[in-house]
């Protein structure tokens, strides 16, 4: 939901989400509270900036 101008399918568990073209420090934001929002899962800053792909977004919020 958040990468409105990317299309779905184009994402998988393997996309490194910050190399998607309509990466943005607002996208960044809106990340961090959607999981908090959607998922109860806070994250600080510096764990968030650890995490590389899609995939270790799903782990971090599997935890």
């Amino acid at each position: 939901e958040q990468f409105e101008e990317t299309e779905p399918g184009k994402i998988t568990y393997e996309t490194r989400f910050r190399d998607i073209e309509e990466w943005s420090s607002l996208v960044h934001l809106s990340i961090i509270m959607m999981l908090d929002r959607e998922y109860d899962a806070a994250i600080d800053e510096d764990d968030f900036n650890k995490l590389e792909t899609v995939e270790d977004i799903f782990n971090y919020i599997n935890k």
